[in-house]
């Protein structure tokens, strides 16, 4: 997205390349059926390391949704120091610190996380099969409302006790995640890492540059019943369209037998999935670039119009 489509100034990049299912595909085609790596090899830090450059180039600073961050496997692999080093390119003219920007509720990081996994986050950036990972969400969803309270320990610990409650995930584990969490809490906390407020998500913008689908370019009669419900606010929270749920009305379809569901599911989720990120980025001022599809998720076989990146 760029200047011309938001209006005004843009200082920072937002990819769709950096969902979070899309890191743990590009890490998971690194590791083992599909589970992403939990240490980058050389190959993979390569090719982790040229994107972000490549984005810090053209935009200056990448912008990372709370999301993308906090559960994105190659932020799971590539710690701040680190970035620090390979990324910041701004420090010539005064003042090291990462050219990355994310957003957080009331620019508070710890919280965001904290709040996230206690309502029951389905987390993309472990090393484990998608199974296990649906199971711990569940599992953390049941024990959020008892155990992530935050103490005089701060966010971090909370979240640990609340990791421990569901005994999901063995020790080291565990250990590591909490680990990597709190060195980018801690990486915000001394100003490496620049945290702002949440801006409201500019969807009126976004549907102005690309509508949701048309009925008639849907195949399945279940198809367009999720497509109805997403354009008729069904699936809104607080007034926008809520990701999550729509995630869920389309699962059905992509694990059906009937191609016409299935094919629908993947038209569907890139549909909104562009409307999304489009909507983040005109709301939080930046440019916008779409990752081409089928690259670093699975299907992206059908689309609309071609995979793009908009500056």
């Amino acid at each position: 997205m760029g200047q011309a489509e938001i209006g005004g100034s843009v200082d920072a990049v937002l990819s769709s390349g950096w969902d979070s299912v899309r890191q743990r595909a590009l890490l998971g085609a690194y590791g083992t059926d599909g589970v992403p790596q939990e240490r980058a090899t050389a190959e993979s830090r390569v090719e982790l390391l040229g994107r972000l450059r490549w984005e810090v180039i053209q935009g200056g600073v990448v912008f990372l949704t709370y999301t993308q961050l906090l559960d994105g496997a190659a932020f799971a692999v590539l710690r701040p120091a680190e970035l620090l080093d390979e990324l910041a390119l701004r420090a010539v003219g005064g003042g090291a610190m990462l050219p990355v920007r994310v957003n957080s509720r009331d620019a508070d990081l710890g919280a965001q996380l904290l709040a996230m996994l206690s309502r029951g986050f389905l987390l993309s950036s472990l090393p484990l099969s998608g199974e296990r990972c649906r199971r711990l969400q569940h599992r953390l969803a049941e024990a959020g409302g008892g155990v992530a309270v935050p103490g005089a320990d701060g966010p971090v610990d909370a979240v640990d006790r609340l990791l421990r409650a569901t005994g999901e995930l063995d020790p080291a584990l565990r250990l590591r995640l909490v680990a990597r969490w709190r060195d980018w809490l801690e990486a915000a906390g001394r100003g490496l890492l620049e945290v702002r407020d949440l801006a409201p998500a500019d969807y009126a913008t976004a549907y102005a540059v690309q509508p949701p689908p048309a009925p008639r370019e849907l195949r399945s009669d279940a198809g367009r019943g999720v497509l109805e419900a997403w354009t008729g606010g069904a699936l809104d929270v607080g007034g926008m369209p809520n990701r999550s749920l729509l995630y869920d009305r389309i699962e059905p379809l992509s694990r059906a037998a009937d191609r016409a569901e299935h094919d629908d599911a993947e038209l569907l989720r890139e549909s909104f999935d562009e409307t999304y990120y489009r909507a983040i980025a005109a709301g939080e001022r930046c440019m916008l670039a779409l990752a081409a599809p089928g690259a670093g998720c699975a299907g992206g076989k059908r689309r609309r119009s071609p995979g793009r990146c908009r500056w």
